[in-house]
């Protein structure tokens, strides 16, 4: 409950816009390896990859953009079974989070990014709906365009920051 509290709080303050951006040129790899090995438990079994294919040079604070990476990371590896995999591949402007977790439904694939919105609340006992409407925020703030899709591989998250 005390964490949920801290998350309506904080995209509260994002969306009023409390917190400036700093914004600052930064290599994207290390810190989406950073989080990815933050999001995932140590006694796991996931596989899990990045994938950088030429530059991945973004302008961006880069404490926001951590936020936003810990949450579509986050729901990566509740969505994904055990010995699934997930990789993140950088390139051409584009970070892509894919996961080999079930399908998302389609009609709530318009809905992801909205708070409290969860896709099938029974999947899971994690997780109260704000992570991927606080990584919306932090998105639109940096002017950043982002989607979810269904792939032959699994679901896919993303943002264009270059």
């Amino acid at each position: 409950m005390n964490g949920s509290v801290r998350r309506m709080l904080e995209l509260s303050r994002l969306e009023a816009g409390a917190k400036a951006l700093r914004r600052e040129q930064m290599p994207l790899s290390p810190l989406v390896r950073e989080r990815l090995d933050a999001a995932v438990p140590p006694d796991s079994r996931l596989h899990t990859s990045v994938i950088v294919e030429g530059t991945d040079t973004a302008e961006a604070d880069r404490a926001l953009l951590a936020r936003a990476l810990d949450a579509i990371l986050e729901n990566a590896v509740q969505h994904t079974p055990t010995n699934g995999s997930i990789t993140v591949r950088i390139e051409k402007g584009v970070c892509a989070v894919v996961n080999t977790g079930d399908a998302i439904p389609a009609a709530a694939l318009p809905h992801l990014w909205e708070p409290y919105f969860q896709a099938d609340p029974s999947r899971t006992a994690k997780g109260d709906g704000l992570g991927l409407s606080i990584a919306k925020t932090v998105f639109d703030l940096h002017g950043y365009a982002y989607g979810a899709e269904n792939t032959p591989a699994g679901p896919r998250f993303w943002f264009r920051f270059g």
